[in-house]
């Protein structure tokens, strides 16, 4: 049976909640599956953003090639503009490695499942900073990763 874009949004979720990485400890205070709430309760927070789903042909014989569009959407806070800003792009650059790096996609050695689904590649395709809002002093950037992951799933 085909599972879509659940197994991909859980891979986000444990990527976000593995020790290490982003390069701190721990990496985030709070990850979500789902939109944000507007709400940073426990900085650094993090959220996977299922996007859309794409059928680009339907692959060979029982499978069918997906194309995955997952944001991550990070909550980064701080009082200092030109501090906050510098651990924005920090936080951003690291996660983006840590996405590029991840070997637990599914259908990889790590994450084999069923063996219905194989994720044939995944990377991030832009990052979008946004604005800095700020409130009662304390500043807030709300940095998205657009990210695609490919993949073969049977039908």
């Amino acid at each position: 049976m085909s599972q879509l874009i659940q197994p991909i949004l859980d891979a986000f979720f444990d990527l976000l909640c593995a020790k290490g990485a982003t390069g701190s400890e721990p990496p985030f205070g709070d990850v979500f599956i789902g939109p944000p709430t507007g709400v940073i309760v426990n900085p650094p927070t993090a959220w996977v953003i299922p996007v859309r789903t794409q059928f680009p042909d339907q692959g060979e014989g029982n499978m069918r090639n997906e194309t995955h569009l997952v944001t991550v959407r990070l909550g980064i806070t701080g009082l200092n503009p030109a501090e906050l800003t510098t651990r924005t792009v920090a936080y951003v650059k690291a996660v983006d490695l840590a996405i590029n790096c991840y070997k637990g996609w599914p259908g990889m050695a790590s994450n084999a499942g069923d063996g219905s689904m194989l994720a044939l590649r995944a990377w991030v395709m832009e990052h979008d900073y946004g604005p800095m809002y700020k409130l009662n002093n304390v500043g807030a950037y709300w940095p998205d990763l657009h990210c695609q992951v490919e993949v073969e799933e049977l039908s």
